[in-house]
């Protein structure tokens, strides 16, 4: 299976226009969790009306919450996809996308990254 075969689209929290793409991310696509606020950016965007996107996103310990259940959640997905649980000593995978089949790995885009 070819690496395009998993790919995901993102829903922006931003509107605006990308101005910059890191080209860099091509060639070393482990710099963006590596290094993601140094040179593993992804991308620079204009976006005219920030400050009332900005105010629809969660924080704090709204976030905080957002991101446990969700966490919580892709780690029961996981676990009955493989058939496993965390306790079995396994090591975590840096790419979950190279050890699942196609439709399961559109399945956990669609419902973790609301596409």
């Amino acid at each position: 299976m070819k690496l395009e075969d998993k790919v995901a689209e993102l829903v922006s929290p931003v509107e605006g226009e990308v101005v910059d793409v890191n080209r860099d991310l091509a060639g070393k696509p482990g710099l963006a969790s590596d290094d993601p606020y140094g040179r593993g950016w992804v991308l620079k965007l204009k976006a005219p009306q920030l400050a009332a996107n900005l105010r629809n996103l969660l924080s704090g310990r709204l976030a905080r919450k957002w991101m446990e259940d969700s966490r919580e959640a892709l780690e029961l997905r996981l676990m009955a996809f493989s058939g496993s649980v965390l306790q079995d000593g396994g090591e975590p995978a840096s790419d979950l996308s190279h050890h699942l089949p196609k439709a399961d790995w559109e399945r956990l885009a669609h419902e973790f990254l609301l596409t």
